[in-house]
């Protein structure tokens, strides 16, 4: 399989808001930084589980040819201390988005949705992440 993670869906609700306000003012922020206009978030959320052997080894976009307007920016939240794993790292083309590099819990990794990028297999331990689009 191209990704081996357990996944769970947050939608936008009563419960969710701060979440997705959150979100909101943040991909405004890396809008304003990356030149690409956004509105909200409309898309569920994703928190991800990467066991050890979990991984996206696939290169994509996370956009595709049917996705290019809804999804601009892409964001993933570390929601592990890096001591929790080891791999595991969100690799992503072009170079100027930086290397891959391992953040500290609650750190975000903003880029244009149409930048090739995949998830390295863990090798020890459990990464977990959050996942959002907004367009």
């Amino acid at each position: 399989a191209a990704r081996n993670a357990e996944t769970v869906l947050r939608h936008r609700t009563a419960e969710t808001a701060w979440l997705f306000d959150r979100l909101d003012a943040l991909f405004a922020e890396a809008a304003g930084r990356l030149g690409i206009p956004v509105g909200p978030v409309t898309e569920p959320v994703q928190i991800l589980r990467y066991g050890a052997g979990g991984h996206f080894q696939l290169w994509h976009t996370d956009c595709g040819f049917d996705l290019i307007e809804t999804r601009r920016i892409s964001v993933s939240v570390e929601l592990s201390e890096p001591s929790d794993y080891e791999g595991g790292l969100l690799e992503i083309v072009p170079d100027r988005m930086g290397g891959p590099r391992r953040l500290p819990r609650g750190g975000a990794t903003f880029f244009p949705s149409r930048a090739l990028h995949h998830v390295t297999p863990v090798t020890q331990g459990v990464r977990r992440a959050l996942v959002a689009w907004t367009g």
